[in-house]
């Protein structure tokens, strides 16, 4: 009986083909040794595992898969147009010791080197200004690292420092060890669907976080996806990388101080052909949804082994992107199939936004649950509800604060809602305002009730995390050398301490804004509509005070200011740089302190008071403590 074998190429499923034809396809460039095949269309294997197959030998420098930036249509004058750059001495920057050559490029060279400042080693990434350097080079340049710098993730290559030094422009960013995504699949093949959405996922909430700041890459693909091993702390599967998103020298800003663009010059191509999006090769209206297109591509890549189109020229290519591009082949499930297909969609309104995008990820059947609401990996197949969003007005810059020694400890995992620990202690007898109908800010002198200090419950407990969940940015654990190197919470963004609440209660926070310009405690809130968001706001140049948002508004002050000190300030005095916070739900009313001295108080009738949500605006805050008490109603 004669043998047939079927193909699965890249989401084209073919046969049945004779063994003959098989070799003729392989031998001809037309069958890749990655792509999948199978003699029965239910095991699969890949080509280049099938004795008497050979394969032409693969020619470097694949045009259709490097970056363009040019005017012309053939892809063999696809470099950009600048001339590789001279070998020659290391550049002599202020402030780094240069220590090698990573890697060298058609616009630059970047170098291993040591920040001296920071202690610690970095990618110097440097490009010449001379004469002969095209000006849009050293634009494209200077545009990565002004992207790079407005970008705080964990998943984005972070930018430490830029500036022009030596004939050269320079940015600092961090140096990662590992491989990257092309790199990945050339070495070990295709991924599985699980992998490969995990890298996804990661990736998505990179590119969705660049977009909210106005900032779209253009050119992703498996070589600008670098894969590094999972910080320890992270709850990463066995073997599944952490994904940093690099090489932002294309990305499309647009923020209120930025040209618009969105009109790129006529005849000028801007991406890596085989994986952009069909409205890049015209130059016009390119947005996010673009990303989305490059990134259903690479997802696209990584389970096939080959990306979804190829072709000779990048007029091949425009054409084929111009139809429906190919289904992936029965090698993967169907939600897989049809969410790449959504994000390969011809037209950008038919690709899903970024919050659609990474919801049907995590939806998922291979992920089960893989992910938090917060993007964080899960412990669990369980997946919290995401937190509603907190908003806040911008601030001017915080003034400068000269930041202690640092060394990181771990980095933390956010487990959702854990059990707060604690054991009863009696501390005594207090007065509590008991009037629920006490106008918001205005401080009640009435104290009939009274309530002693029951059961206190941690919630956090030095050195761990549990319990505490991210809303976003980077939380973890630092030792801070400014309190003989105590574990605290450290981190922007924001992070959630949910709890359960006794029906009397304080909670005490204690915390040090350290880079913050301003640092919000939401201390409970009302389901609206509009939803009220009741907060203790420490915003360095005003001071604390206790006070409301109603929906996405700008902060109500409803009480007293209370002037913040200095870190310098409370050194003077011998304090610690920690400062400390107070609120409490006791007899019908919500109340906070600061330092000791009153904010302000409002009706707690209505109120949900069952989480902590802290958030950073304009830098860091650190906390060392915090804790909940029962409060008991003495008859």
């Amino acid at each position: 009986m004669v043998q047939e074998w079927y193909i699965d190429a890249g989401g084209r499923s073919e046969g049945p083909l004779s063994a003959s034809e098989l070799r003729e396809r392989a031998a001809a460039g037309r069958l890749g040794p990655t792509d999948r095949v199978s003699a029965d269309r239910v095991e699969w294997v890949f080509a280049g595992s099938v004795p008497g197959l050979a394969f032409p030998a693969r020619q470097p420098g694949r045009p259709l898969l490097e970056t363009v930036v040019s005017g012309s249509v053939h892809l063999s004058d696809s470099a950009a147009a600048v001339a590789a750059p001279v070998s020659d001495a290391p550049p002599c920057i202020p402030g780094y010791e240069v220590r090698g050559v990573l890697g060298t490029g058609a616009c630059g060279v970047v170098y291993r080197a040591w920040h001296e400042s920071l202690k610690r080693v970095v990618a110097l990434k440097t490009v010449r200004l001379a004469q002969n350097t095209s000006p849009d080079v050293v634009e494209r340049f200077e545009q990565e690292a002004r992207a790079l710098a407005g970008l705080q993730h964990p998943n984005i290559v972070a930018v430490y420092d830029r500036g022009h030094a030596d004939g050269r422009a320079y940015f600092a960013m961090e140096l990662l060890d590992g491989e990257d995504l092309g790199a990945r699949i050339d070495r070990a093949g295709p991924l599985d669907e699980r992998t490969a959405w995990l890298v996804a996922r990661q990736t998505a909430a990179a590119l969705a976080h660049a977009a909210k700041h106005g900032v779209t890459h253009r050119d992703v693909k498996p070589a600008n996806l670098f894969l590094v091993p999972a910080p320890t702390g992270f709850p990463f599967p066995p073997d599944v990388p952490m994904v940093k998103v690099t090489d932002f020298g294309l990305a499309l800003t647009s923020g209120p101080d930025d040209i618009d663009q969105r009109q790129t010059a006529a005849g000028v191509l801007l991406g890596t052909p085989i994986y952009m999006a069909p409205e890049q090769f015209v130059g016009s209206n390119v947005g996010p949804k673009a990303d989305v297109y490059s990134l259903g591509a690479t997802v696209s890549h990584a389970l096939s082994g080959r990306p979804p189109f190829d072709g000779r020229t990048v007029w091949e290519v425009m054409k084929k992107k111009s139809e429906p591009a190919p289904r992936l082949g029965p090698t993967v499930s169907r939600e897989t199939a049809d969410l790449v297909a959504a994000m390969l969609a011809t037209d950008a309104a038919g690709r899903p936004e970024y919050v659609d995008l990474i919801a049907r990820i995590d939806a998922l059947p291979c992920l089960d649950g893989a992910f938090s609401a917060a993007g964080l990996p899960a412990t669990s197949g369980r997946t919290p509800v995401a937190p509603a969003p907190v908003v806040s007005e911008p601030l001017p810059p915080a003034p400068a604060v000269v930041p202690g020694r640092k060394r990181w400890v771990h980095w933390a995992t956010f487990i959702g809602l854990g059990a707060v620990v604690g054991g009863a202690v009696l501390v005594g007898i207090v007065g509590r305002p008991t009037n629920s109908n006490v106008p918001d800010g205005t401080w009640s002198e009435e104290r009939p009730g009274a309530y002693a200090t029951g059961a206190q419950h941690l919630l956090y407990t030095s050195g761990e995390l549990t319990g505490w969940r991210s809303g976003g940015g980077l939380w973890q654990i630092e030792e801070d050398d400014a309190i003989e190197k105590t574990p605290v919470i450290a981190g922007f963004g924001t992070a959630v301490r949910p709890f359960d609440p006794a029906p009397n209660f304080r909670v005490t926070l204690t915390l040090d804004p350290h880079t913050a310009t301003a640092v919000e405690l939401q201390i409970a809130t009302t389901s609206g509509p509009p939803a009220t968001q009741w907060v203790v706001r420490l915003d360095r140049p005003v001071g604390c005070s206790f006070g409301k948002r109603v929906g996405a508004g700008a902060f109500e002050r409803a009480g007293e200011v209370v002037p913040i000190p200095t870190a310098p300030a409370l050194a003077q005095e011998g304090r610690r740089p920690y400062l400390e916070v107070k609120y409490e739900r006791a007899g019908g009313t919500l109340a906070a302190w600061f330092r000791g001295q009153a904010l302000g108080q409002t009706s707690a009738a209505g109120l949900t008071t069952n989480e902590l949500r802290v958030q950073t605006i304009g830098g860091s805050v650190r906390i060392d403590y915090a804790a909940l008490e029962e409060l008991i109603e003495q008859k």
